[in-house]
C-alpha cells in the first residue's frame, strides 16, 4: 500500500529498557553516586534488569510494547503534513573549536569545545553494561596509575585538562595518532517537510539535552512566525556520524558514563545547539549555508 513506516532513533542517550532498574546482587540498593556494590566498591555487581524474568523474557515484553505502541499511533493519527514545503540544511562544523555564545550556554557565560576526550566513567560502563578493573562511574579525580598506562597513548595538555574539568582525561581520543579515534569533523542536519523539522545529530542526546535542544527550535520558529499549532519538532539520533553521548552541562559535572563520553567538554550541547541554531534560522529566512570543513578521509590509511 501507500503507507511506509519508520521506527528510528531520537534521543537515546541515558535511556534503558531494564525497568526495574538496578540492585546488588543480595537484592540491596547499588551506592547512588557510583552504581557500585561491596566492599571494596566494585561495578561489576549494580546491574539494572526487567520488565522480564531474563533477557529473553524482556526482549518479548519490550518488543511487542513497542509494536503496540505503533499500532495505536496508526490507527489514531490525526495531524497531516502542511505543505509549508520541504528543505533542508546540512553543515559540517569543526567541534574541538567552536566559541559558544552565552545565550547557549547554561552558565550564561561564552564557553568554547575542548579537544576531544574520554573521561574515566566511560570504563566504569553503565548498569546495562559495567565496564571492568577498579573505574566507578561519578569519576571527578585522575587516578595515578591509569594515567600513566594512558600516556603511552597520548599526554593531554593543560589546556585540555582545563578545558574539559570536570571530567579527568582517561584516554586523550582527539590528538590520537595517525588516524583519529573519534571523529570531531562532524555533520548538523535540518530538514524540514512542512510543518516537521527533523534534526539529524550526530550522536546520542540525552533525555534532557534532547528536550532543550528541541525547545530552542520551537522557541526559534515561534519567534520567526513559522511555529503552528500542529507543528512538531523532532531528533533523528546517530544520523550521518557518531560521536558518543551529549549531555546537559549540569548532567556533565556528575561525570557518569554519559558525562565522561561527552567529547568536546562541558558546552558540547551548547555548541550543538548554537549549530542547530545557524541551520533553523538559514531553512527560514531561505539563506545558504557553507558545507564547513570536511572530515579527514582515511580510506587509504587503515590496514
Amino acid at each position: 500500500g501507500a503507507f511506509v513506516a519508520a521506527f528510528g532513533q531520537s534521543n537515546l542517550g541515558d535511556v534503558s529498557p531494564n525497568t526495574k532498574g538496578a540492585s546488588c546482587p543480595d537484592g540491596t540498593p547499588c551506592d547512588f553516586y557510583n552504581s557500585t556494590c561491596g566492599n571494596p566498591p566494585r561495578n561489576q555487581g549494580c546491574i539494572a534488569t526487567g520488565p522480564g524474568v531474563d533477557q529473553y523474557d524482556s526482549m518479548r515484553i519490550i518488543g511487542q510494547m513497542q509494536q503496540e505502541a505503533a499500532m495505536d499511533l496508526y490507527n489514531t493519527a490525526t495531524d497531516v503534513l502542511t505543505n509549508e514545503g520541504v528543505d533542508y540544511r546540512y553543515q559540517y562544523f569543526d567541534m574541538q573549536q567552536i566559541n559558544v555564545s552565552a545565550e547557549y550556554t547554561s552558565t550564561g557565560q561564552p564557553g568554547q569545545t575542548c579537544v576531544a576526550a574520554i573521561g574515566y566513567s566511560f570504563a566504569a560502563g553503565t548498569t546495562d553494561g559495567p565496564g571492568a578493573f577498579d573505574f566507578h562511574q561519578h569519576t571527578t579525580s585522575p587516578n595515578p596509575f591509569w594515567a600513566w598506562v594512558t600516556s603511552f597513548l597520548a599526554v593531554p595538555t593543560q589546556e585540555q585538562i582545563d578545558c574539559q574539568a570536570p571530567k579527568p582525561i582517561l584516554i586523550d581520543v582527539g590528538v590520537m595518532k595517525p588516524i583519529e579515534w573519534s571523529s570531531y569533523i562532524l555533520p548538523e542536519q535540518v530538514i524540514r517537510i512542512g510543518n516537521l523539522w527533523i534534526l539529524g545529530v550526530p550522536g546520542e542526546w540525552s533525555t534532557m539535552a534532547g528536550r532543550r535542544t528541541r525547545g530552542l527550535v520551537k522557541q526559534i520558529l515561534q519567534s520567526k512566525g513559522e511555529w503552528y499549532d500542529n507543528s512538531h519538532v523532532v531528533i533523528a539520533g546517530l544520523s550521518n556520524s557518531y560521536s558518543h553521548y551529549i549531555t546537559t552541562y549540569e548532567e556533565y559535572q556528575h561525570q557518569r558514563y554519559e558525562g565522561a563520553s561527552t567529547l568536546f567538554g562541558p558546552h558540547t550541547l551548547a555548541a550543538h545547539m548554537q549549530n542547530f541554531a545557524g541551520l533553523v534560522n538559514a531553512i527560514v529566512d531561505d539563506q545558504p549555508v557553507p558545507i564547513g570543513p570536511l572530515p579527514h578521509d582515511g580510506r587509504n590509511e587503515t590496514r
